[in-house]
């Protein structure tokens, strides 16, 4: 986990070395989601352990130097926030 202090904390997680949701529990992962925003790479690997409201961002490459992102929010409070972002 990398921690990135400011006015609010961001929390980077990647899972993708862990075999399942008992891992990240045991490592406390869990405990960070009321202390700030955590970003979480493989988060499919744990999506039992992450609390229902996040936002998925999916990533695809449209050529060598070209990326594109998806975000779906879990609820319309959050794509809300997305379209707000986006405009």
């Amino acid at each position: 986990m990398n921690i990135m202090h400011g006015n609010l904390n961001i929390y980077h997680f990647d899972v993708y070395r862990l075999s399942d949701s008992d891992e990240f529990y045991a490592i406390g992962g869990d405990e960070y989601f009321s202390n700030g925003i955590c970003i979480i790479e493989w988060g499919e690997l744990i999506l039992d352990a992450i609390p229902n409201n996040y936002i998925q961002i999916t990533f695809s490459r449209l050529d060598e130097n070209s990326r594109v992102l998806k975000l779906k929010g879990t609820n319309d409070r959050l794509n809300n926030i997305i379209q707000e972002v986006l405009n």
